[in-house]
C-alpha cells in the first residue's frame, strides 16, 4: 500500500514540480497524481505489493504496476480497491 508521498507504485505525485516517483511515471490525470511503473503481463513482476495491470493502450504483453490492495481502507483518499481480471488494486473513484 502507497504512502503518500514516498514515490512508490500508488503514491501520490501531482503536488510537487517536477512530479516525483521512483520509476518517474505519474498519471497526472487521476487525483493528487498516482506513481506507476511498466511491467511485463507475461511474468507480472512489480515491486512490494504492486501489481501489474494490462491497460487499454498497452501493447502486446506491455502493462502498468499498480499499487495492490485487498481493502479500500488500504488506498490513498479519493481511492478504492477495484477488483478486475483476477487482481486488486488501488484506483480513482472520482
Amino acid at each position: 500500500v502507497a504512502n503518500t508521498s514516498d514515490g512508490n507504485n500508488g503514491a501520490a505525485c501531482g503536488g510537487t514540480d517536477p512530479p516525483y516517483c521512483k520509476s518517474e511515471m505519474c498519471g497526472t490525470n487521476l487525483p493528487n497524481g498516482y506513481c506507476f511503473s511498466y511491467c511485463n503481463t507475461t511474468t507480472g513482476f512489480c515491486p512490494g505489493d504492486g501489481v501489474c495491470v494490462a491497460t487499454q493502450a498497452a501493447d502486446g504483453d506491455l502493462g502498468q504496476c499498480l499499487d495492490g490492495c485487498t481493502y479500500s481502507t488500504e488506498c490513498r483518499s479519493s481511492y478504492y480497491c477495484r477488483y478486475i481480471g483476477g487482481v486488486s488494486y488501488c484506483w480513482s473513484s472520482g
